[in-house]
């Protein structure tokens, strides 16, 4: 975030989920506008209830917004987990997921200038058919078309991973997803 944010910048994050935006917002002195499509009910008087597929968060002043952060649910990770709308991105068939959220990219591109769109994903792997691995960032980027502005890969802790998955790795001979990956888009 203080990378592509200064001081009293507005960063929207229409994912807030348990509010860390928040958190760090306040921190590094930036201002915020968040929404979640069930917000947590710690949070929910700071987070507004919106529901993206209905269009982005609007903010009172878009030349104010310097960064888009977007966390969304990972495809069939988070299935069931925030509600059983077929609608709700964790829901999604990965076609569906990939194109909506590539909609919502643009969408938000659209409305933005001289400011920065962040995605952080994680490429699927063991809700997956076959745990087989799925990197979403690829067709990611061929459905935004945005110039990047910086592709960060971050490695979880190895604590991500339970004794059963290590096991199930070492018996197949397959490696596990330890990474996630921030795609940061510039928009001018």
């Amino acid at each position: 975030m203080e990378t592509y944010t200064n001081p009293f910048d507005v960063v929207i994050d229409p994912f807030a989920g348990g509010g860390s935006t928040i958190d760090i917002c306040k921190k590094r002195f930036r201002r915020y506008f968040v929404s979640d499509r069930k917000p947590i009910i710690e949070r929910e008087k700071e987070i507004r209830q919106h529901d993206l597929m209905t269009g982005p968060l609007k903010p009172p002043q878009w030349k104010d917004v310097k960064l888009v952060y977007l966390d969304p649910p990972y495809w069939i990770q988070a299935a069931g987990q925030y509600s059983d709308d077929p609608e709700d991105l964790g829901n999604q068939s990965l076609e569906d997921f990939t194109k909506n959220l590539a909609k919502v990219i643009q969408e938000y591109a659209k409305k933005i200038s001289d400011a920065y769109i962040a995605l952080i994903i994680q490429p699927t792997q063991w809700k997956a058919p076959d745990r087989a691995f799925v990197d979403h960032i690829g067709d990611i980027l061929r459905a935004v078309k945005l110039p990047v502005a910086m592709w960060y890969s971050v490695p979880y802790e190895s604590q991500q991973c339970n004794a059963q998955m290590v096991d199930w790795a070492k018996a197949n001979k397959r490696c596990l997803v330890l990474t996630r990956e921030i795609i940061v888009w510039r928009v001018d």
